[in-house]
């Protein structure tokens, strides 16, 4: 069996960022936020609204587990109701490894 570390990703986090920051609002539908992912070759955004910021975080992954499984309408359900909640922060220069526990 592979050892953990050969496998998962490690680096400095600000080498997996980008600037800007790729946003949505949450009204947005999963259509314009799938077309707004691919135009920008991206398979993560971070989902705001007006009054509070940024409240959650859209993957491909919930596109795969959540919109596609439940067979929500992309053209009317919006992205609020498939983001991942709540956005967990991390310094730009800690040392981002995953691990296994």
């Amino acid at each position: 069996m592979a050892n953990i570390n050969e496998i998962l990703p490690r680096g400095i986090v600000r080498e997996y960022m980008t600037s800007p920051i790729l946003s949505v609002y949450n009204d947005a539908t999963v259509k314009e936020v799938a077309n707004f992912m691919s135009s920008h070759k991206t398979s993560v955004v971070l989902v705001k609204n007006k009054t509070h910021g940024y409240i959650g975080v859209v993957t491909d992954n919930d596109f795969t587990h959540k919109v596609a499984v439940k067979a929500y309408s992309v053209n009317t359900t919006t992205i609020e109701s498939v983001l991942s909640a709540p956005i967990k922060a991390a310094m730009a220069r800690c040392l981002w490894q995953m691990q296994m526990e």
